[in-house]
C-alpha cells in the first residue's frame, strides 16, 4: 500500500510539474504575442507621426515661399502701376499730344494745375499729385469717358477716380468769379446783340473742346453734377481762350458755321416756303425772352 501510494504521489507531482511548465510556456507565448502586437502598433503610430511631421514641414515651407512670392508680386504690381502713371504724366507734361488727350497744351495744363493748387482745394498727397488728379478730370470732359476707362489708363480704382473727379470739379467752380462773368440783364455785349453767330461760335468751340456736354448718349452723372460740369466747362473754356485758344478748333467751328448758313440765292428761291420757319423762330425767341426774364427776376 505504501509503495502504491508513493507511485501515485510521484505521478501526481510529475503531472503537476508538467502542467506548470505547460502553463508557463503558454504564458510566455501569450506575453510574446502581446509584445509583438504592441510593438507593431507603436511602429505604425511612429510611421504615421513621421509622415504627419514631414507633411507639416512641407506645408509650412510652401506657405512661407508663397507668402514671399505674393509679397514680391504685390510689390511688383504697385511698382509697375506707379511707373505707368509716372510715364503718362511725363508725356502729358512735355508732349504736344497733351492737346489731343486733355484739350489743352502742356503749358496751359501746367498753369491750370497751379491755379487749382492755389485755391487750396487740391493738394499733392503720398498717392497722387495735383497734375494727375486734374488730368483724369480733363480726360473725362474731353472724351466723355467712364471710370473703367480712366482706371485702365491711370491704374487707379474706380472709387479713387470718382473721388478725384468731384474734388477737381469743386475746385474749378471756385474759379468762376475769375473767369466767368454772369450777365446782369443791363449790360449786353454788342457782339451778342448784333449777331447770334457769336453765341453759336462760342458754344460750337465749347462743345468741340469738351464733348461731354454734347454727347447724345445717356449720361451716367446726376442732373446736379451735370449742371456743375457745364459750369466747369464754361470756366475752362474762358480760361483757355486767354492762354491757349486752339486755332484749329476755331477754324473747324467757323467752317461748320459757314457751311450751315444758307446762300443768298437759296434764300430768295425758298422765301415763299419760309413762313413756318419764321413762325418757329418767333416762338423760340419768345421762349428765350421769357427764360431770360425769369433768370433776371431770380437774381434780383
Amino acid at each position: 500500500m505504501d509503495r502504491g501510494s508513493n507511485r501515485e504521489g510521484d505521478e501526481m507531482d510529475n503531472n503537476f510539474t508538467e502542467n506548470m511548465e505547460d502553463n508557463q510556456m503558454d504564458n510566455c507565448e501569450e506575453y510574446f504575442t502581446k509584445f509583438l502586437s504592441h510593438w507593431e502598433r507603436q511602429r505604425r503610430m511612429a510611421a504615421v507621426q513621421a509622415v504627419c511631421n514631414v507633411t507639416h514641414m512641407i506645408c509650412v515651407m510652401k506657405l512661407y515661399c508663397c507668402s514671399r512670392y505674393v509679397d514680391r508680386s504685390v510689390g511688383n504690381i504697385f511698382g509697375e502701376r506707379e511707373n505707368v502713371r509716372r510715364e503718362l504724366m511725363t508725356q502729358l507734361s512735355t508732349n504736344e499730344k497733351c492737346r489731343d488727350i486733355l484739350r489743352m497744351g502742356p503749358d496751359a495744363f501746367a498753369r491750370l494745375c497751379e491755379l487749382l493748387r492755389a485755391t487750396g482745394r487740391l493738394k499733392d498727397n503720398k498717392n497722387s499729385i495735383v497734375e494727375e488728379q486734374v488730368a483724369k478730370f480733363l480726360y473725362v470732359l474731353a472724351h466723355n469717358a467712364k471710370n473703367r476707362t480712366i482706371s485702365f489708363f491711370f491704374r487707379r480704382s474706380g472709387e479713387t477716380i470718382s473721388r478725384h473727379f468731384h474734388e477737381v470739379l469743386r475746385a474749378i467752380i471756385t474759379l468762376e468769379d475769375q473767369f466767368l462773368r454772369q450777365p446782369n440783364g443791363v449790360e449786353v455785349s454788342q457782339e451778342i446783340v448784333n449777331s447770334h453767330s457769336v453765341i453759336e461760335r462760342a458754344f460750337g468751340v465749347l462743345k468741340k473742346r469738351f464733348p461731354i456736354i454734347s454727347t447724345g448718349t445717356e449720361s451716367h452723372f446726376s442732373v446736379r453734377t451735370l449742371t456743375k460740369i457745364v459750369l466747369a466747362c464754361c470756366i475752362l473754356h474762358n480760361y483757355l481762350m486767354g492762354v491757349d485758344p486752339d486755332e484749329q478748333i476755331l477754324r473747324e467751328v467757323d467752317q461748320e458755321l459757314w457751311n450751315s448758313e444758307p446762300q443768298t440765292e437759296d434764300i430768295y428761291s425758298t422765301e415763299k416756303d419760309n413762313e413756318e420757319a419764321r413762325l418757329g423762330a418767333s416762338i423760340r425767341d419768345e421762349i428765350a425772352k421769357r427764360m431770360w426774364q425769369g433768370y433776371i427776376e431770380r437774381r434780383q
